[in-house]
């Protein structure tokens, strides 16, 4: 059993999600912070927004965006762009935005005390009817986004401060590949792969917010996400998505991308087995869970954007 002598995270303060759809989709705000003990994670999110879409808003005078930045100390801030955006070539406009609010993002996230981390989102389903040539399957989009956000990383590290990434898309791709890997169809509509998403094959169901969750409470602690449970899902599907999580984050499985996290030396608060403690904590890794808060549901109108 795990103890938490020295609880130590790789960040101070609460967690700020700037998301759309896919983040307040089964409120995964919430559900990390029904995960974290002590530090609270909240969203800001509309539908369909994209990145620019929060700097306007931050800066353009919406008054919950602003009053996010103006004197709040955030420990966390999450950067969710459009589900296309990221996997679009660099030289489209949208791209180009996104590629612009990315350092401005990250600087006014600096500016509140937090670090930047990248929520790497999952291809559809079915690939983007709207997108066939650039986004044929699953796996060819989930491909060009994993690139997309490396290259969103790379944006942020010209302008001297390195983000980290949560691989949420490369978890849903853990969970293709081992059905792949099994000899099984990952697209039968019985198969765990199918299950993560809603009806429209975009959005997540609630497996796969509890996928998205695990594997952000992994990035932001380096604790093993299957020694948490959630209220989302039964225990069985819940500790199998978990343990998918536990080994795209902390067993390096992440398709290739090599990612690296800021507790890398020291992964869940540097915590050591203490079989001799007679009285074990009944708090997790020394990792953080509050109030979940702020929603704003403002759907956009545009084929794109869901």
């Amino acid at each position: 059993m795990w103890w938490c002598l020295l609880p130590a995270l790789a960040f101070e303060g609460d967690v700020l999600f700037l998301g759309n759809s896919y983040t307040f989709y089964n409120d995964l705000p919430a559900q990390v912070d029904g995960l974290l003990d002590g530090n609270a994670a909240t969203g800001l999110t509309a539908g369909g927004i994209a990145l620019p879409d929060h700097l306007a808003r931050i800066e353009g005078g919406n008054a919950r965006w602003q009053a996010a930045f103006d004197g709040q100390r955030w420990g966390v801030v999450v950067l969710q762009d459009q589900s296309q955006i990221p996997g679009f070539p660099d030289g489209q406009p949208e791209k180009q935005a996104s590629l612009a609010a990315i350092p401005a993002l990250d600087a006014l996230a600096a500016d509140s005390g937090a670090q930047t981390l990248l929520f790497l989102t999952w291809g559809r389903r079915d690939g983007d009817g709207n997108n066939p040539s650039l986004f044929p399957s699953f796996s060819a989009m989930q491909d060009r986004l994993d690139a997309g956000y490396l290259t969103y990383r790379e944006r942020v590290e010209g302008e001297g401060r390195t983000p980290w990434i949560a691989p949420i898309g490369p978890a849903f791709r853990r969970v293709h590949d081992d059905i792949v890997a099994a000899g099984a169809d990952p697209m039968r509509t019985d198969s765990a792969f199918w299950a993560l998403y809603a009806d429209d094959g975009s959005h997540p169901s609630p497996q796969g917010s509890w996928l998205a969750a695990s594997v952000m409470y992994a990035s932001l602690t380096g604790c093993d996400p299957t020694e948490r449970t959630t209220d989302l899902l039964p225990a069985e599907p819940a500790t199998a998505l978990a343990e998918v999580a536990r080994r795209v984050v902390l067993d390096g499985e992440d398709g290739g991308l090599g990612l690296t996290y800021p507790w890398a030396d020291a992964p869940c608060g540097g915590l050591e087995p203490a079989p001799e403690d007679p009285v074990p904590s009944t708090r997790r890794c020394g990792c953080a869970g509050g109030q979940a808060g702020l929603w704003l549901l403002l759907p956009l109108a545009w084929r794109r954007r869901r």
